[in-house]
């Protein structure tokens, strides 16, 4: 009786084990899929970056970039006409840029150069903990 009674415990104990393993796939399976989430397009002289935890780097001519989400590293090679950065915790590297608007919490922008008499773009910064440096 005692052998059947620790041969049923065990069976449980590995019926658990396998469940709770099963869990935790799934759980970490949609994890990774939420980590990198949204759209990206960049059309004509236009670039729109609206995700979660994206990593992208985009050549611009003279056009706008509009980027919105939430923990995004975007990279923009070239000239951005007027860059506006909206949301969360996004980090947004730029060459030269004429102009930038922050919204959002904790985003930050960096930029190397300006195509304007002083050398610094035009900016408005909105909202919390946001920031615009040059590099």
């Amino acid at each position: 009786m005692a052998f059947n009674l620790l041969l049923i415990f065990k069976i449980l104990v590995v019926h658990l084990l396998k469940k709770s393993a099963l869990i935790a796939v799934v759980a970490f399976g949609f994890t990774l899929a939420a980590a990198q989430t949204g759209t990206n397009s960049q059309k004509e002289k236009s670039i729109t970056v609206d995700g979660i935890s994206l990593t992208k780097t985009f050549s611009s001519n003279g056009g706008n970039a509009d980027i919105e989400g939430v923990n995004n590293v975007i990279t923009i090679n070239g000239t951005v006409g007027k860059l506006v950065v909206s949301g969360t915790g996004n980090q947004v590297y730029g060459d030269k840029v004429s102009s930038i608007r922050v919204d959002g919490t904790g985003n930050r922008v960096y930029y190397r150069s300006a195509p304007t008499k002083t050398g610094k773009p035009a900016t408005a910064i909105n909202g919390y903990d946001n920031s615009v440096q040059k590099q």
